[in-house]
């Protein structure tokens, strides 16, 4: 079962909020199919993205990410596709700066300090998509 599949089957709705992590080797096989790397296909709709290997294709952004590859052994990778409804971001603690002055070395130093964090709030909006390399 494919992907969209599973998230159609789970009422999970493409409205422009999904994103797909894939590792560097997924984003390279993507790469072959013509209408994936083809700019009249892959629309660059959004500003963020513009200067980045990122695109949105299929009403998906879909970004890179070298943290993904190689989790499991065995030469397994992850990706994730989701939707943005169905993951949550936190702020642990506010952002605090730090910034003094060091005479000695003549030189302001300046230090930004926060928290987040991130969490499942609906796993029938995300798939996890498993691929082995030969």
């Amino acid at each position: 079962m494919s992907a969209m599949e599973i998230l159609g089957g789970n009422d999970v709705f493409e409205d422009g909020q999904m994103t797909a992590v894939v590792p560097w080797n997924e984003w390279t096989d993507l790469l072959q199919i013509e209408q994936f790397a083809s700019s009249d296909y892959a629309k660059d709709n959004y500003p963020l993205l513009k200067g980045s290997e990122a695109r949105f294709f299929l009403g998906t952004v879909w970004i890179p990410h070298s943290g993904l590859e190689d989790l499991v052994s065995g030469g397994e990778s992850k990706s994730y596709w989701f939707n943005h409804d169905a993951v949550g971001h936190a702020s642990g603690a506010d952002i605090k700066s730090d910034i003094t002055w060091h005479g000695d070395r003549a030189a302001w130093f300046v230090n930004n300090m926060m928290s987040q964090g991130a969490i499942l709030i609906d796993d029938n909006g995300v798939v996890e998509i498993k691929s082995v390399r030969p």
